[in-house]
Order: C-alpha cells, then sequence, then structure tokens
C-alpha cells in the first residue's frame, strides 16, 4: 500500500490470515479457528455426509429439542452494501463519510442491492475497498476513535493499545475480538513499529481491519444447537434451523432497521445475553423505529423496490411540455419521497399506498397542476380520490413510467 511500503507483505500476510480464518459450507459461514471445535455428533437420524436427510420415520425419530430462542435457517455471508459500508464506517470513526460512492454499484436481484448471491467482490471492489481503507486509517489517525488514542505517539502505551484494539475490533466485527485475531492484529502493529514509527503502525493495523472479511461482511457464526422440522406441504427436504446468536441478533436488527452496525445498547445487550428474549427483542425495535435512520432505511427499500434512481435519466420534449424543467423533476422525486414516508409511517396501512389521494406539492407543482399554494417547501394536498389514488396515480411515478413526448400504459402496466 502506498503509506507503508516496509510492511505490505506483512499488511498482506495480516489479511491472508484473517481470510483464512474464515470460510464457507453450503453458502453457511463456519469458523475455524486454531481452538476449533470439534464437530457435533450428527442429529438424530441424520447421517454425517446428508445433513437434511429424515429417518425412514420421522415419526419414530422426532426433531431435536433445543432450548428456547430464536431460530433460523443458515445465513449466508453479506458482503455490506455501499449504503451499509458508508453507514458503518460513519459509526466507527464518528463522522459522517461517504467514500462508498467510489464503488461500482452493485449488481441487482429483483432490484436490490444487498442480495447476497448477487452482490459479490470483484477485483475493481478491491481495489476500491483497499483505497477506502487507506483514506480511513488516515482519518482515523487525524482524529483517532477514543478507544485508539493508546496506540499513537513518540512512546505508544502497547497495554492501553491492546485494549484499545480490542474494543475497536469488536466494534468493526460486530462481535467479541477472539484471542486468535487480537494476537494477530497486535503482532502486525508491533512489526510495523519496529520498522517505522506509531503512525505507520497505527494505519497498518486500521487498515487490515478495514481489509478483513469481519468487517468486510456480515459473518454468522451458527451455535451447534439445531433444529430439524419434517417435510410438510409436499415438501422432499427437511428444514434446518439454528440458534440465532446474541451478536448475531443484535446485526440483524441494526442492518434491517438502520442499514448500519449496533450501537452500544445493542452491543451490552448482546454482551450480557438480554436480546434473544420476546420482551426485550421487541423493545428494541420500537426504540430502534423512532430512530431517524428508520426513516432512511425505508426511504432506501423504497428507493430500490419503486425503481427510483431513474428519476436521474427523466427527461420531457420541452416543445410540448413547455413548463418542463429539472426542478420539477427533482420536485417530482420530493413529493414522492414524502409520499412513501407519509403512508408508511403515518397512515400505515398496504391500503393506504395503493388509495391515499394525498399529493406532496411544492411551489413548482402546485402552479403545474393549477392548485394554491401553501407555506413552506413542501406539504400534502388531498386531490380528488377519482383522480389520484395512491402510488400508481403519483405525478412523479407517472412521469418515470413514461416517454419524452408521450405517456405510456404499456410501461407503467409492466411496472
Amino acid at each position: 500500500m502506498r503509506h507503508l511500503p516496509t510492511s505490505a507483505s506483512a499488511l498482506l500476510t495480516l489479511c491472508l490470515l484473517t481470510a483464512a480464518l474464515a470460510g464457507c459450507q453450503d453458502g453457511a459461514l463456519r469458523y475455524e479457528y486454531l481452538d476449533e471445535q470439534p464437530e457435533p455428533a450428527p442429529l438424530p437420524g441424520e447421517q454425517a455426509e446428508h445433513n437434511n436427510q429424515l429417518p425412514d420415520d420421522p415419526l419414530e425419530d422426532p426433531p431435536l429439542v433445543v432450548p428456547d430462542g430464536p431460530m433460523a435457517g443458515r445465513a449466508p455471508m453479506r458482503l455490506l452494501t455501499r449504503y451499509e459500508y458508508d453507514n458503518t464506517t460513519s459509526e466507527l470513526l464518528g463522522r459522517p463519510l461517504s467514500l462508498a460512492t467510489e464503488f461500482p454499484s452493485e449488481n441487482l436481484a429483483d432490484g436490490f442491492e444487498n442480495n447476497a448471491w448477487t452482490h459479490n467482490i470483484n477485483s475493481t471492489l478491491l481495489r476500491n475497498h483497499m483505497s477506502a481503507a487507506e483514506r480511513l486509517s488516515q482519518l482515523a489517525f487525524e482524529d483517532p476513535p477514543a478507544e485508539l488514542l493508546a496506540c499513537i505517539g513518540k512512546s505508544p502505551a502497547q497495554a492501553l493499545c491492546k485494549m484499545g484494539l480490542e474494543d475497536f475490533i469488536g466494534r468493526a466485527f460486530r462481535r467479541p475480538a477472539h484471542a486468535q485475531e487480537l494476537e494477530l492484529y497486535e503482532q502486525l502493529y508491533a512489526k510495523v513499529l519496529q520498522q517505522e514509527d506509531s503512525e505507520a503502525a497505527f494505519k497498518a493495523a486500521l487498515q487490515a481491519i478495514f481489509l478483513s472479511p469481519q468487517f468486510l461482511y456480515r459473518l454468522e457464526l451458527y451455535e451447534p444447537s439445531t433444529k430439524i422440522i419434517p417435510p410438510r406441504d409436499g415438501g422432499m427436504e427437511a428444514e434446518r434451523f439454528e440458534r440465532v446468536g446474541p451478536h448475531e441478533m443484535a446485526s440483524r436488527l441494526s442492518y434491517f432497521i438502520w442499514g448500519s452496525m449496533p450501537d452500544d445498547e445493542l452491543f451490552a445487550l448482546a454482551e450480557r445475553g438480554d436480546l434473544n428474549t420476546p420482551q426485550v427483542l421487541e423493545a428494541q425495535v420500537v426504540r430502534m423505529l423512532q430512530d431517524p435512520r428508520a426513516r432512511e432505511m425505508t426511504r432506501q427499500f423504497h428507493r430500490q423496490w419503486l425503481s427510483l434512481d431513474a428519476f436521474g435519466s427523466v427527461v420531457k420534449d420541452e416543445t410540448l411540455f413547455p413548463d418542463w424543467s429539472v426542478t420539477i423533476r427533482d420536485d417530482w422525486r420530493r413529493s414522492l419521497d414524502a409520499f412513501i414516508e407519509h403512508v408508511y409511517w403515518d397512515e400505515g396501512t398496504f391500503s393506504a399506498f395503493m388509495t391515499s389521494p394525498t399529493v406532496f406539492l411544492t411551489p413548482a407543482l402546485a402552479a403545474l397542476y393549477d392548485q394554491p399554494v401553501a407555506q413552506g417547501e413542501l406539504w400534502p394536498h388531498e386531490f380528488d380520490p377519482a383522480t389520484r389514488a395512491g402510488i400508481l396515480t403519483q405525478p412523479g411515478l407517472m412521469a418515470l413510467l413514461s416517454y419524452p413526448n408521450q405517456g405510456s400504459p404499456i410501461f407503467r402496466a409492466i411496472w
């Protein structure tokens, strides 16, 4: 890397070692640490070579009974999307960051960016990750997180730096750092410190953390507890469910509701083991939905689901539509975003999504649709339900699903 010419091999070795700690089996994460646990014994009626094979008569050999707690199918490794990457790095360094805007776009699946099977690493994205890691390490050195202050200076405090690295890795990996992981980063820091200064050592360790698969991917360590449910509804295969650990649950909640890493409260609940109870889960969901990040995540979902990024290419024939302007296009998008937020958070029903006559107007849109101008930049207006009803008749969406010189019933019907 450019900042560390003499320690590039050490950094590369560290990254390869951390990558080797993780592996995939049938699309699910399995960790293989130096103190790897032995393979659990086959489940009742389960053959070692066929994990989902049922006994001849499931009734004679019932599914394994496990303690109470959330169960789910094994989750694949999920590479952070650009949106998730920026949110996560912003939380880690305590400042708004948007480095991932330079990353290549995700491969979409049905319009969505976070499909684990289509959003994969490639050489271009890897180079972007390396450049971003260099930039992040520089930003962190200029204004270090509190836990890493001891790693900087003419005489860095090794013991305090070790504690700081452990805390920072725990936040970056969204679960407590393992002893073997921490040792690798300590060794890298110490090796570079012997050759250069604390700045170079600090940046080397931070870059290795930001390039680790434990950071770049959402990884779930599954527990030995497993539940097998026999085939149902004519299915041919059994369903296998795993215990969801507390830190995994914290990440599931935070990335689903916020599109970012867990906050301190989620980390604390996961550490105490309190997060996997229905009452605590419900209370956390209520709390998280009241956070502005939940509203932004809702906007991100609808942006992808409704393919709203296409607004950037909307143009109209100025001869046929003399009122057309880029301002009108931007106001259409603002109006549509406001309508989605209104029906989701205020009305809260799918019926409202499809039938609400509310359209949000700006001064320019009010003039375009011959409506009175209200105070403010954006306000709701109730149209005649026979004219405007729900998402399908929102002006912005109708403009999006048309051609520059005419409407397109076929385009809209396919949409």
